[in-house]
């Protein structure tokens, strides 16, 4: 008896790969970032967390219509995608929102103020990689911001949760790392 697997391992693959990738930007989902962020924080070695959250993005689908709205979206992930470095993890953890696990370059074991700076740093190219217009498919020009807040591991919290949650009030708050 013979068998073919072709397809039982490519629908392995492509589940797979929807249980951890977002459809849309192929970037890694909010539970696969998750597992990451845990397994960085068993490492016990200092990083950051940003949280980053598009502008007023429901304007865009109000006047532009979701179809633009998921293209700026998906332009906006390869944009930001490219900026990370090897040993950063960005991913799509929510509609409009990202999260970015930067990697720190040594071995200390608390942040500095130079890997602070270098965070700032970070932050914004990420929001300068959003100032310069989108022209989607359509030829229409759009335009979008981002609010980027950061959270540092050891130093403001050593759980996941603990991180995200002080990531995510520090891109409203007014002394968030870059706005």
């Amino acid at each position: 008896s013979v068998s073919d697997v072709t397809q039982i391992k490519y629908l392995l693959r492509r589940n797979e790969k929807l249980t951890h990738f977002d459809a849309l930007t192929d970037l890694p989902n909010r539970q696969y970032f998750w597992q990451q962020l845990e397994n960085k924080i068993q490492k016990n070695r200092p990083f950051y967390l940003l949280y980053i959250d598009i502008k007023q993005f429901k304007r865009i689908n109000e006047l532009h219509g979701h179809l633009v709205g998921d293209e700026v979206i998906k332009d906006l992930s390869k944009r930001l995608n490219t900026i990370t470095h090897a040993e950063d993890m960005i991913a799509k953890i929510g509609g409009t929102e990202f999260a970015v696990i930067m990697g720190l370059n040594h071995s200390h074991s608390q942040i500095s103020s130079e890997d602070q700076n270098q965070c700032v740093k970070f932050a914004k190219e990420l929001i300068n990689a959003s100032t310069l217009p989108f022209y989607v498919s359509s030829g229409q020009k759009c335009e979008i911001g981002l609010n980027v807040g950061a959270a540092a591991f050891p130093q403001d919290a050593n759980s996941a949760e603990e991180l995200m949650k002080f990531a995510d009030l520090a891109v409203y708050s007014t002394y968030a790392v870059a706005k």
